[in-house]
């Protein structure tokens, strides 16, 4: 296999982040420290593009106050609606971190775009996130006339710890009866990866370090050993993937996760279920680095979607 040198631009960040040693270790650092530190860092990430409108609220889930934003490409009905679910290892991330990626892919998608502020681990362990995100669709669907959706088409989308719970989802609403028009995966975790290839050559120096620090934060979000074995948390794991809404995977080159999220397209794809998967070369996790290529997957992403949502 061909290997594309690392890019130049991804290459310069790499070197400047592990200068200003931020990584996400809680060895080091304290949950605090660690969420200070990386918020700002993703939310500085991109530059915000402006959209017609947006609307924070708050929503019940669990029988707590949930924060969501809604993205409004502009003032029609009857869009698509992204259930936009952001990463951060379970532990870090906000409204903020991903606002850039949602205005995106409300602008290029033509949909409206549900954020959801979902509860953090350790302070609520798993499976709390799943049940906001799948309480925030349960929302969407009932309040899509509202907020200019069409509850017939609903997507859910995420980023790393994102994509694992947009997967879980999926998977969830697949086993409520909740019917998903699709789901868009970028870098996704979807298993508790330790022999692959990227695994082992990228586990390193790549932003993303897979060491003691990484399995620290691991079982910051899961309760004990059972849930290791539950398909919410490694929804590669799934029994049966067959019926599951139609699937687009983005993976980085240099990413650890890139060969799990692979994995899963390719079982996704046995179980008879329409699915795109796509190798982003000379990229490691989430593209950081790039703010150019981070512009242009979640574009790759909205146009997708926005086909997805065109057929019945």
């Amino acid at each position: 296999m061909v290997e594309i040198p690392i890019d130049p631009e991804v290459k310069e960040f790499l070197e400047s982040f592990y200068k200003l040693d931020i990584a996400i270790d809680p060895t080091k650092y304290s949950i605090e420290e660690i969420r200070k530190k990386m918020n700002a860092l993703f939310a500085e990430a991109l530059p915000k593009e402006p959209i017609y409108k947006t609307e924070d609220i708050k929503i019940r889930s669990d029988g707590n106050d949930l924060p969501i934003r809604i993205y409004y490409p502009d003032d029609k009905k009857g869009h698509g609606i992204i259930l936009h679910f952001h990463g951060g290892a379970w532990i870090f991330g906000n409204l903020d971190t991903e606002d850039s990626i949602s205005r995106i892919l409300a602008n290029h998608c033509g949909c409206t775009v549900v954020s959801v502020d979902y509860r953090l681990a350790p302070e609520h362990k798993f499976p709390a996130a799943v049940n906001d995100c799948f309480n925030s669709l349960l929302w969407s669907i009932n309040n899509a006339e509202r907020i200019g959706g069409d509850p017939r088409r609903i997507a859910t989308f995420g980023i790393s710890a994102g994509g694992n719970l947009a997967a879980a989802t999926s998977i969830l609403s697949k086993e409520k009866g909740v019917k998903l028009k699709a789901q868009a995966l970028v870098v996704p975790f979807v298993y508790l990866d330790v022999a692959s290839r990227s695994m082992n050559e990228y586990r390193k120096g790549y932003f993303l370090d897979i060491d003691t620090s990484a399995l620290s934060w691991l079982f910051m979000y899961i309760r004990n050993e059972s849930d290791l074995v539950n398909p919410l948390f490694q929804p590669l794991l799934a029994n049966d993937l067959s019926g599951m809404p139609e699937t687009i995977i983005l993976t980085a080159e240099y990413d650890p996760l890139r060969d799990q999220g692979e994995a899963y397209a390719g079982r996704l794809r046995e179980s008879g279920v329409p699915t795109v998967s796509m190798r982003l070369n000379g990229m490691i996790h989430a593209f950081l680095g790039s703010p150019r290529v981070q512009r242009q997957s979640a574009i790759i992403v909205s146009s997708l979607l926005k086909d997805i949502f065109t057929k019945d």
